[in-house]
C-alpha cells in the first residue's frame, strides 16, 4: 500500500514527528526509551518472550534513516514482518510531499489473507492518520512560528 499526500508542514517537522511516533511504539513494545540521537540506519532492537505456551521474538530495525528525507522501519515478529517507509520531499517552506508505504509479509496463509482483506480499510485509516499528523504539528507550533505569523501573506 502506498499513500501520497501534500502537507502544509516542513519536512523537518514531519520527520521529527514520525521519529517521535516510532519512539513511542518502541517504548510501548517494551524496548525501553530510545533517544532520538540513538536512531541511525542499521539500529536493531530484539526481544524474546518465553512462556509456557510459546516462544515469541520481536525485532525492530531501522533500515533507512536520512533526516529529513526518509525513515524505513521493519518490525519482525513470529507471525511475520511489517515494513513501514516514509519518504519526504521538501517542496517549499512549510510544504512537503510525503509518500507512505506499508507492506506486511505474513508467515501463514490466514494472516496473509487477513492483511489483504484489511488493505482498503488500512489505506483509509492511514490517510486520515497522515492528515491528523499534519494538524497536530500545526496545532503545536509556537505563536511566534514563521508560518503562524504569515498565514495570510503571499
Amino acid at each position: 500500500m502506498i499513500i501520497n499526500r501534500k502537507l502544509n508542514v516542513s519536512d523537518e517537522e514531519l520527520f521529527d514527528y514520525i521519529v517521535k511516533l516510532f519512539r513511542q511504539e518502541i517504548k510501548k513494545q517494551g524496548f525501553g526509551d530510545v533517544r532520538i540521537q540513538d536512531f541511525y540506519k542499521g539500529l536493531v532492537l530484539k526481544k524474546s518472550i518465553q512462556n509456557q505456551e510459546e516462544n515469541r521474538s520481536y525485532s525492530f530495525t531501522i533500515a533507512e534513516y536520512d533526516r529529513p528525507k526518509r525513515i524505513k522501519i521493519i518490525y519482525t515478529t513470529s507471525k511475520g514482518t511489517r515494513f513501514v517507509d516514509y519518504r519526504i520531499r521538501h517542496k517549499k517552506d512549510f510544504v512537503c510531499d510525503v509518500e507512505y508505504e506499508e507492506d506486511i509479509v505474513a508467515k501463514n496463509l490466514r494472516m496473509r489473507l487477513k492483511a489483504m482483506n484489511n488493505d482498503a480499510k488500512t489505506r483509509k485509516n492511514m490517510a486520515k492518520s497522515i492528515k491528523a499528523i499534519e494538524q497536530d504539528i500545526i496545532s503545536k507550533r509556537q505563536p511566534d512560528h514563521p508560518m503562524e505569523t504569515n498565514l495570510f501573506s503571499e
